[in-house]
């Protein structure tokens, strides 16, 4: 869930995404996505701000029409599986007109 060369599978508007040559989970770690919301295409720079394995990814939006931004992926143990939830936080899409 927290590995950025899947994010074209789970994220619908997602068509490509460029991520560092190191850790993409590393506290620093830059990931650039590009992809189309509403017909515009776009592109929006991620920074990780949080990592905990297999437990916690927090982002913050750097780049793109998300800026100021930020989403948090969350998996917890709930009975004998797991919940995972997604929270976005900040201003919503920017995509001019």
């Amino acid at each position: 869930m927290f590995d950025p060369q899947y994010d074209c599978a789970w994220i619908g508007g997602a068509t490509s995404v460029e991520t560092p040559s190191r850790n993409p989970t590393e506290i620093g770690a830059q990931v650039t996505r590009h992809g189309s919301f509403l017909g515009k295409k776009f592109s929006c720079r991620t920074q990780v701000e949080e990592f905990v394995p297999n437990r916690v990814l927090r982002m913050s939006f750097i780049e793109g029409p998300m800026r100021g931004g930020s989403v948090t992926y969350m998996i917890e143990r709930d009975g004998q599986g797991s919940r995972v939830s997604i929270h976005n936080a900040g201003p919503g899409p920017q995509l001019g007109s």
